[in-house]
């Protein structure tokens, strides 16, 4: 025989909220000025951990750090200069999806 279980969604709620609090982490936020080697507007932005970091924006436009800042390597995406990068997801130093925003013909996805 099978038995249905049938749980409140206000027990289910206290059992989850349960255990000791969680301690904050201590988060210190600075804000430091970089310059990433191109004029056009950046718009995504995927850090990957605190060394490296990609961004994307209009004009086919890519920029990407693999030291935490110091220096910054940037490009556009050939033939994809009338494109805006609304988005970008990095996996690594070397692995990144830039995404455009528009209709049909100019909504792309691409991944180096």
């Amino acid at each position: 025989m099978n038995a249905i279980l049938r749980v409140s969604p206000l027990l289910l709620l206290a059992a989850c909220a349960g255990g000791a609090p969680a301690t904050p982490l201590p988060l210190q936020l600075t804000a430091v000025e970089q310059t990433s080697g191109t004029t056009s507007l950046l718009i995504g932005l995927s850090p990957v951990n605190e060394n490296v970091v990609w961004a994307s924006g209009v004009r086919g436009t890519w920029v990407r750090t693999k030291d935490g800042g110091a220096t910054w390597t940037h490009g556009v995406v050939p033939g994809g200069e009338f494109l805006q990068f609304r988005d970008v997801h990095a996996l690594d130093a070397n692995t990144a999806w830039l995404m455009s925003a528009g209709t049909a013909d100019t909504a792309r996805i691409y991944v180096t």
